[in-house]
């Protein structure tokens, strides 16, 4: 009988480790949460493959889309300065000026996408040199439609884009409104979508006079960069893999935009708000955004030093460093 007591503690105490082992095994197997990303994206198509990527949940296990929409780029600024979000959709010069002055972010990708175009009514307005003396209404001073502009006819014309043109600014909403109305006499103007859809099918008699996209593309060989995604420096030195995954997602959901322009405008009229899937379905058409491959660094390092030249504030008055292309 002595001999049993010894058996007995024996036993338990291999069962007490084969338990033990049994639920290291079982913590091993649980799952890890996934990561929640959260991005703010610009009120227009281009934010739509962004939209896709959340609703189908495409990013795989790792990580979990949140999206959500600014207004202003100085909204989309505030929320990655206050890590509201991990990353926002910007112009690729907007990414470059908030990396210039300070804000710890990096860019992961860029596209190429047909954001501006001139319109006119007037059918004598045609080409480049019929712009001589003219005005031409568009948004903001120093900015994307000037500079566009200056390029294109310093590479593509002999006008002198200081002499031989002029500009009117005004906010395109407010600019929008006077053309649709006839409210100022406005010959040729440039707005980006989804103006420019608005006006097309509301204003039969206007018409595109130039793709500033194709028109760069004969000029320097390759598609404007249009929007990028600024990430925060910490959630990408922390999730490095997020970048893949991110891109693969990215492109299949382009393509599908770009291939059910029909289901895309009416995904995206559940989030752009006031913009009907008409009007997004032109402006998907309009823009045929792809993402940026090959050598994106060097395109893109081009294109920021153009805007060095022409008004060095809006990329924060010099070259990013490096370390701020992360691109995939």
């Amino acid at each position: 009988m002595k001999s049993i007591k010894p058996l007995l503690l024996s036993v338990l105490a291999l069962s007490l480790i084969l338990a033990g082992c049994q639920n290291e095994e079982a913590a091993d197997t649980v799952p890890e949460e996934s990561v929640t990303v959260n991005l703010t994206l610009s009120m227009s198509a281009n934010a739509i493959p962004y939209l896709y990527i959340m609703e189908e949940d495409t990013l795989g296990e790792d990580f979990d889309l949140n999206a959500q929409i600014h207004i202003t780029r100085e909204e989309a600024t505030a929320k990655i300065l206050k890590k509201d979000v991990q990353g926002s959709m910007m112009s690729v010069q907007e990414s470059a000026n908030i990396f210039n002055k300070g804000l710890p972010v990096v860019l992961v990708n860029a596209t190429y996408g047909a954001s501006f175009f001139l319109i006119s009514e007037n059918e004598a307005i045609n080409t480049y040199e019929d712009l001589r003396d003219r005005v031409i209404w568009t948004s903001m001073k120093g900015g994307p439609v000037a500079f566009t502009m200056n390029q294109l006819i310093l590479n593509q014309t002999s006008l002198d884009p200081e002499k031989d043109l002029s500009y009117q600014f005004m906010a395109f909403g407010e600019l929008t409104n006077l053309i649709l109305n006839d409210l100022k006499d406005i010959e040729v103007y440039s707005l980006r979508d989804p103006y420019v859809s608005q006006i097309l099918a509301e204003k039969p008699q206007a018409r595109i006079i130039l793709n500033f996209d194709e028109e760069w593309e004969k000029a320097f060989g390759n598609r404007i960069p249009n929007s990028g995604l600024a990430m925060d420096r910490d959630f990408i030195d922390t999730h490095p893999e997020f970048i893949t995954a991110l891109n693969e997602a990215y492109k299949e959901a382009i393509d599908w935009m770009n291939d059910n322009p029909g289901e895309a405008a009416a995904l995206g009229s559940k989030y752009l708000k006031g913009q009907s899937e008409a009007i997004l379905r032109s402006s998907i058409e309009n823009l045929n955004l792809s993402l940026m491959e090959g050598a994106v660094e060097e395109q893109l390092k081009d294109y920021i030093g153009l805007w060095l030249a022409f008004n060095p504030e809006m990329v924060g008055s010099k070259m990013p460093l490096d370390e701020f292309y992360h691109l995939d």
